[in-house]
């Protein structure tokens, strides 16, 4: 998580190659994917996607990572495609 949090893309794919768990969330069940969206890391998304993230999972106070990435239209563009809905 803290990969994404901190824009290190090439930690994070680093990372990805051991097949962590790509859904694991923190404290206020956000995912690696919701912070890689909220801070429109569009390489870190589609990394997590490749590696089958959970693309419509939500926090706990109903956030998803497409709610997230609303100010990010092509990381919006890469979730829908992916299948994710609101």
């Amino acid at each position: 998580m803290e990969a994404a949090r901190n824009r290190k893309v090439e930690t994070a794919t680093t990372l990805l190659a051991a097949n962590p768990d790509v859904d694991a969330v923190d404290w206020e069940g956000c995912t690696v994917l919701m912070f890689a969206a909220v801070s429109g890391q569009l390489d870190i998304v589609n990394a997590l996607i490749a590696h089958e993230a959970d693309v419509n999972v939500k926090n706990k106070v109903g956030s998803s990572a497409l709610m997230m990435a609303s100010g990010y239209p092509n990381v919006v563009k890469i979730l829908k495609e992916a299948g994710a809905g609101e």
